[in-house]
């Protein structure tokens, strides 16, 4: 009887390995077929524009997938616009156009039956960060390793209305190449910000090469703070991917923003 039960015991563990190692064919994720547009537009600098297509879920990312063909786009500025010449595989430009600060931009994109479209400005910028300062700080990391921190601060000339990006680049190997400050500026602020802080295993002279300031169209800090979001569900029954704060609109994903970058160089 006891040897009977156990090979009941056998046969019941095999079905449930069996079940478990059973390979479920015909599932299907949702799957809505749009357009993916990347472009900045910075300051009197020449630009492209990417555009490609999302892929179904299940299938492995590759860009020469997601490349295109047949795309119409073009760029409008004061009524006037701007075809967008295929230039090399997904990337799009047009020599003649190069953005002003101040000018507002509307990108149209159309493939197939999708139509896409989005709207930036180039910002102006007229802000500055002097009396930069370092200081240190002896600390431990989350693994309990000892080692030095380095806090960079400055006082800082931001206008208001704008989203502001600035990052420290430092001139050692040893430690991380950057750290940056992001805000969304309401109104206009003069004070001190801390721009970043850098880990750093020895305890020496710690030097930073330049200041890069770099202003966004508004829309951009909707896109910063979402940026890492692209991964998790916002549907419990879908996986979308749809959690970044995009700003084109229509039949696509994607960001289309305005840039104006400077460099201040430290000595």
């Amino acid at each position: 009887m006891k040897k009977y039960i156990n090979l009941i015991a056998i046969a019941i563990i095999s079905i449930l390995s069996y079940s478990c190692e059973e390979t479920v064919n015909g599932v299907e994720l949702p799957y809505q077929e749009l357009l993916v547009i990347r472009g900045e537009l910075r300051a009197n600098e020449q630009f492209n524009i990417a555009i490609n297509k999302t892929l179904p879920p299940l299938e492995e990312y590759s860009r020469e997938n997601s490349i295109i063909s047949g795309v119409k786009a073009y760029i409008e500025c004061d009524g006037k616009q701007y075809t967008l010449t295929n230039i090399s595989q997904d990337e799009y430009t047009n020599a003649e156009l190069i953005p002003i600060p101040g000018k507002t931009y509307k990108l149209y994109a159309e493939w197939k039956n999708h139509k896409a479209y989005a709207t930036t400005t180039i910002p102006t910028n007229n802000d500055t960060v002097y009396n930069i300062k370092i200081q240190s700080k002896y600390t431990e990391n989350e693994w309990g390793d000892q080692m030095w921190k380095y806090i960079v601060s400055a006082d800082a000339i931001l206008s208001g209305n704008s989203v502001v990006l600035i990052k420290a680049i430092n001139n050692s190997q040893y430690h991380y190449d950057d750290s940056e400050f992001a805000a969304k500026i309401d109104k206009d602020f003069t004070g001190n910000i801390t721009i970043g802080t850098y880990p750093y295993w020895y305890y020496g002279e710690f030097g930073l090469s330049s200041i890069i300031l770099t202003k966004y169209d508004l829309p951009y800090f909707d896109y910063y703070v979402t940026r890492r979001e692209g991964d998790m569900n916002d549907d419990v029954f879908a996986i979308s991917g749809n959690n970044i704060a995009w700003n084109i609109k229509g039949d696509g994903i994607g960001l289309f923003i305005g840039s104006n970058k400077k460099e201040i160089i430290l000595k």
